[in-house]
């Protein structure tokens, strides 16, 4: 809109004629997006999200897991646990100290398992560590530290 123009439409009529032909789904959102700018709607678990949808990342869930792993487990001074809890979560009544440090070689894909032609897209290695802790009265594991060699792997563990 030029100056001294009066804008009689609404903020979305102005953002659309403002944006118009330049990717903006960081400010619309998908659906909204397409109905702005009269395009597909966007699709994907993950960015990069498009009308299909199998560009994303990480395919649509559920997803299934095979792997070989190894556990170690431990019993530390509760307060080492309790150093790198946040304030709202509790130690673990039965075993307040346990800690357990996992590695684990993974083959993941979701329910089409198109993933397994490929093997960048579902083979990947992982190390984590869980403690034992409370919120609410429930007794959980907590991952306190991760490591993956996978983008995907990464972008997943987000959801």
């Amino acid at each position: 809109m030029n100056r001294g123009q009066v804008h009689t439409g609404t903020n979305e009529d102005a953002l659309s004629n403002r944006y118009k032909g330049v990717y903006t789904e960081f400010l619309f959102g998908s659906e909204r997006f397409a109905r702005l700018f009269g395009m597909s709607e966007l699709n994907g678990f993950i960015a990069p999200l498009t009308p299909t949808g199998k560009s994303s990342l990480v395919p649509n869930m559920p997803w299934y897991y095979s792997g070989t792993l190894l556990t170690v487990e431990y019993l530390t001074d509760p307060a080492n646990v309790r150093a790198i809890l946040p304030a709202d979560i509790e130690l673990a009544d039965e075993q307040p100290g346990a800690v357990a440090i996992i590695w684990a070689d993974w083959q993941s894909c979701s329910e089409g398992g198109a993933e397994l032609l490929d093997p960048i897209r579902s083979q990947y290695l992982e190390a984590f560590v869980v403690v034992r802790c409370k919120k609410h009265g429930v007794t959980y594991s907590r991952c306190v530290a991760i490591w993956v060699t996978k983008d995907f792997a990464i972008a997943r563990g987000w959801f």
